[in-house]
């Protein structure tokens, strides 16, 4: 293994799982009127890039 690949856990995965669905649950939602409405989508997106930051996955091909 060399320095540039990361290994990630299975909970790992699990848990990026579980906040890309969150993510898309909440991007139905959103509050206000047809001039401006506020979602609520960019707190799971906000929660990946701070647990799981700007990486490149290199996941084994099966």
């Amino acid at each position: 293994m060399n320095s540039r690949t990361k290994v990630v856990s299975v909970q790992g995965i699990t848990w990026m799982a579980l906040l890309i669905a969150l993510q898309m649950v909440l991007s139905k939602l959103s509050i206000g009127s047809n001039m401006l409405q506020v979602g609520f989508s960019f707190i799971a997106v906000g929660l990946l890039g701070y647990y799981f930051g700007p990486v490149k996955l290199e996941l084994p091909m099966f």
